[in-house]
């Protein structure tokens, strides 16, 4: 489900684990994977311009992680710079979305709506064998994970979108339970007549496709 509206005028966004590790990476350390570079040149382009692109007088716009991204943080082995991150994200204000029961009944509920019968084992095993040949481990830990999250992230009301990193299970998941999702392509934002991001319109391939 790809957002209604362009980054400009987006107020309410959840942002994933993926994106975050993205933003805080350095991207000149990846020469020789120009695919990694660029989503990690991209995740800090869209993060720098929801910091700096104002909203019209009277709005807000509002930043929200999941307590599980903060949990998957601190799993990372850099401990030092996953607290420095944790600060400085509770220095900007951003809005913290706790997995609670109710959630997680939610989590269940929309699982069920949407994925009825035997598709929820389906999809769930096609994700696993996904991540199992791209060599992850604890593929159904992953998963479990993204669908938490984007269970936080559709308790959000007005909810503009989520910006993941993950094109392999997140995107998927979110899509399949009508949550409005974005990956870290440049196909998915508008450019201008010279090739620059333009974040005051809509990709127009993705307008084509909705």
């Amino acid at each position: 489900m790809f957002p209604k509206t362009p980054l400009a005028e987006w107020q309410h966004i959840l942002i994933d684990t993926s994106v975050l590790v993205d933003y805080f990476s350095d991207a000149t350390r990846y020469e020789k994977n120009p695919l990694v570079k660029r989503r990690i040149e991209l995740s800090q382009k869209v993060l720098n311009a929801l910091a700096e692109i104002e909203l019209p007088e009277g709005k807000k716009r509002c930043i929200y992680i999941s307590s599980i991204t903060i949990g998957e943080l601190r799993k990372l082995p850099q401990s030092d710079n996953v607290n420095l991150l944790v600060e400085t994200l509770i220095e900007h204000d951003v809005i913290f979305v706790d997995y609670t029961k109710r959630i997680a009944t939610d989590l269940l509920y929309n699982l069920e709506k949407y994925l009825p019968l035997g598709q929820k084992f389906q999809f769930v095993a096609h994700l696993e064998k996904v991540l199992k040949i791209d060599g992850v481990a604890s593929a159904r830990q992953w998963i479990e994970d993204d669908m938490k999250i984007v269970a936080c992230a559709k308790s959000i009301k007005k909810l503009d979108v989520v910006l993941t990193s993950d094109a392999r299970t997140f995107l998927p998941i979110a899509e399949a339970m009508e949550v409005p999702c974005i990956t870290m392509n440049e196909d998915n934002f508008q450019k201008d007549i010279f090739g620059n991001l333009d974040f005051t319109g809509i990709s127009q391939t993705k307008r084509k496709k909705r």
